[in-house]
């Protein structure tokens, strides 16, 4: 399989699902939570775009200089935190300093040679010795974005109760798996052995997709039951497309051969995980509408109820009106 083919494929796909991501999410959401959750996914999806220009346009200093832009959503990330667990004083200050130093990050990584200072010709282009003199430095000072979140998600689950405690164990779970990747790939590994996995700096790339897709349909999930659909969808056809096109790069008879019995397994997993979770958001839809019925029900009873006393009150008044001498 020709790696440096099949990549810029993934990336791109990546690319495309988180912004779909940030259209439901600034589409259906409609509050606060999901404009600042917006901007995750938004500048995930630039980071995602960012490394498939490394792998597949000419320009590769360019476009690896433009995945430090990943620091913006870093900030990003964390500003949401901020707002979804309520830790909003001093919101204005929190959101200029992180943003802040990511841009000066950015500015930086873009600009000067002190992040990355050259570019290999060779796959995968970007390695140990194509470091600027700050590489480190500025892993390091992304490394709290990735962590801090998790003191406040925590103290806010144990806090929380009904449907934002709900949310919360969505966000965990989506955060947990792309800090994971993020802090292996893009910290732990590039520090501790430093001239090994510079080939792998794209990874958490697929992570954050993980994660993004748990907070999308946490964010937007009260209001469009089918969303959970859709993200099974596309989740199966990413994967599907990226074994098919193992396939085709994959050298070898028995190579394509066990390539080619992984994808036709996997289309027959894919259609059974879609169509279990078409069944579960068809329970989800009539449970809805039931509760929708049974709230009209009620209202009409209700309604009922009070005209029939406003009907024994009249009466109730008029006999004792005939009464009186």
């Amino acid at each position: 399989m020709d790696l440096a083919n099949i990549r810029p494929i993934a990336l791109f796909l990546t690319a495309f699902l988180q912004l779909v991501f940030t259209i439901l999410i600034w589409s259906k959401g409609k509050n606060k939570d999901a404009f600042y959750l917006g901007w995750v996914a938004l500048f995930s999806a630039i980071n995602a775009f960012t490394w498939g220009g490394v792998f597949f346009f000419d320009n590769k200093l360019f476009w690896a200089k433009t995945t430090w832009l990943v620091a913006l959503g870093a900030s990003a990330n964390m500003i949401f935190i901020y707002y979804f667990t309520g830790k909003t004083k001093f919101f204005k200050l929190k959101l200029f300093f992180w943003y802040g130093l990511s841009a000066i990050i950015a500015i930086v990584a873009l600009t000067t040679p002190y992040i990355i200072d050259k570019i290999s010709a060779q796959y995968p282009f970007i390695y140990s010795g194509t470091a600027g003199s700050y590489n480190n430095l500025a892993r390091y000072a992304i490394l709290p974005l990735l962590i801090i979140p998790f003191y406040y998600m925590i103290g806010f689950y144990r806090e929380s109760t009904g449907a934002k405690r709900l949310q919360m164990k969505y966000f965990i779970a989506g955060m947990s798996i792309y800090a994971f990747g993020a802090l292996l790939f893009n910290g732990i590994l590039p520090l501790l052995y430093y001239g090994k996995f510079f080939s792998y700096l794209d990874v958490p790339v697929y992570f954050s997709l993980v994660w993004l897709g748990l907070a999308t349909y946490a964010i937007v999930k009260r209001k469009l039951f089918a969303i959970k659909v859709i993200l099974t969808e596309l989740f199966v056809a990413l994967i599907g497309l990226i074994l098919l096109a193992q396939i085709f790069f994959t050298q070898g008879a028995q190579a394509r051969a066990i390539g080619s019995t992984i994808f036709l397994l996997y289309v027959i997993i894919g259609y059974l995980l879609i169509r279990s979770t078409n069944q579960e958001v068809a329970k989800e839809e009539r449970a809805e509408m039931l509760a929708k019925k049974l709230e009209e029900l009620n209202q009409n009873l209700e309604k009922k109820v009070n005209e029939k006393t406003r009907e024994q009150q009249i009466k109730v008044k008029e006999l004792s009106q005939s009464k009186k001498p």
